[in-house]
């Protein structure tokens, strides 16, 4: 009879051990599993077959009880956690709806003084053009009428001119709220996003991105899976992909 290795054997009551003992089982195992590596390379008969199977057998055993074991010791942290969780939940749902509805109102505020100032800077910006056609109008007038009292109503004119130039050029002052017993200003901040107004061409458009074809070889690759197991027939496999039967020892 071919002898075996340590752990080629169940040992007595392996169907049903103390879940303690998993971890060491486990070491166990993975150190006769090297021995394995080392001194039987390949299989030379149907006995070293079997020990094999056996072996295999216990791997699997000691697999599922250290699942086991693993969920029993995380289930009371679990549950803490979900008790935690569950007591800071509505609150915290309660302040987020707040929260939402004041930045709402904020919002709206900020958007009317927002609004207030550029209508200020257009009617700005509208000053300063109907001054510089007047200080236009007035210096043809002056050089047609040759006197210093013309000159002079120009010039101003001019200079009236480019002082309201100056204030439209201005930026326009970003609208800002700050309460008395606050940290810092809130002011509006833009946010972009995007929307898909056109499926076909947004996927044209990114077909070549680096990530975008990673995720779509992922998800070909998951749905290819999929079909290769579903059909079962090399033939069946769409363009661009194989399907690929293979065999191994379960």
């Amino acid at each position: 009879m071919t002898d075996f290795l340590d752990g080629d054997e169940p040992r007595e009551g392996h169907n049903q051990p103390p879940p303690s003992d998993a971890l060491e089982r486990a070491a166990d195992l993975v150190a006769n599993a090297n021995r394995w590596r080392h001194e039987r390379p390949e299989i030379a008969d149907a006995e070293q077959a079997g020990a094999a199977q056996t072996f295999v057998d216990q791997l699997r055993k000691v697999r599922d009880d250290l699942d086991a074991d693993q969920k029993t010791e995380i289930e009371p942290f679990d549950a803490i956690i979900f008790t935690i969780k569950l007591r800071y939940k509505d609150p915290r749902a309660l302040v987020q709806l707040a929260l939402d509805g004041m930045l709402q109102l904020t919002t709206a505020w900020l958007d009317k003084v927002k609004a207030r100032k550029n209508r200020e800077a257009d009617d700005r910006r509208a000053a300063a053009e109907e001054a510089q056609r007047k200080a236009t109008t007035l210096a043809s007038f002056a050089k047609a009428e040759g006197t210093v009292e013309a000159d002079l109503a120009a010039k101003r004119a001019t200079e009236e001119a480019e002082r309201l130039r100056k204030a439209a050029a201005k930026p326009v002052e970003r609208p800002h709220v700050k309460g008395d017993y606050s940290s810092k200003a809130m002011g509006l901040r833009q946010f972009w996003h995007a929307e898909i107004t056109n499926e076909t061409d947004a996927l044209r458009s990114y077909a070549k991105h680096p990530k975008i074809r990673e995720a779509a070889l992922i998800a070909v690759k998951r749905q290819a899976n999929l079909d290769a197991r579903t059909e079962k027939d090399a033939s069946k496999a769409p363009k661009g992909v194989a399907f690929i039967a293979t065999e191994k020892a379960i």
